[in-house]
């Protein structure tokens, strides 16, 4: 019996997986196109060369999310390849529900991690670092443990010695990707978006 419990865990797992690549889309908004829904702000699809990718979206000193609409469980993973720019952030969040959500973003020379409720960025955790093209940015929720990869290493000085933090304030929601805009100048941008349950 057990092991047929764990085969209907594991598809169960299986089909809340999502990953997009965001070519499908036209430029704008990210909200609203695909499963992709807008949870605070905008993130916007950016053309370059040909590529589209993720990008924190045009106004000043705002955070920003877009979730995926479908279900997950409350233990979730998503990841990002960073294509890096001269400033914002992009990244991913975690437990992303009614404009609240947990992140983790990256600029070009740090990691930031926090909660976003009301609106409202409150700092868990961050960390100077050289972030560089093609690094992958991980973050999982399990109970109330944030884990934060590079490249699936912990950041030295973020977290604990395995990268990760604790907080309790959100419980549930969907995956997403999370933004910070404050300079008018090439913003990281985000390819290969990757995530689901666990």
């Amino acid at each position: 019996m057990s092991a047929i419990i764990t085969t209907i865990l594991n598809y169960i797992k299986a089909i809340t997986q999502y990953t997009d690549n965001f070519q499908a889309y036209t430029v704008g908004s990210l909200g609203g196109q695909g499963l992709w829904e807008p949870g605070l702000n905008s993130v916007a699809v950016e053309d370059v060369t040909g590529n589209k990718m993720a990008a924190p979206g045009r106004t000043l000193n705002t955070d920003s999310c877009v979730f995926v609409n479908q279900a997950f469980s409350n233990n979730q993973w998503a990841q990002i390849v960073i294509k890096k720019g001269l400033a914002n952030c992009i990244g991913v969040a975690l437990r992303c529900n009614n404009g609240q959500y947990y992140a983790a973003y990256a600029s070009s020379t740090a990691v930031y991690v926090g909660r976003v409720m009301a609106s409202t960025w409150v700092d868990l955790d961050h960390a100077s670092t050289t972030i560089n093209d093609n690094d992958v940015l991980y973050m999982s929720v399990i109970g109330t443990t944030l884990k934060i990869l590079v490249n699936g290493s912990p950041i030295s000085t973020l977290g604990n010695v395995s990268g990760e933090i604790t907080d309790a304030n959100i419980s549930s929601g969907a995956i997403g990707i999370s933004a910070w805009y404050d300079n008018n100048t090439t913003s990281n941008r985000g390819e290969d978006f990757s995530g689901g349950s666990l």
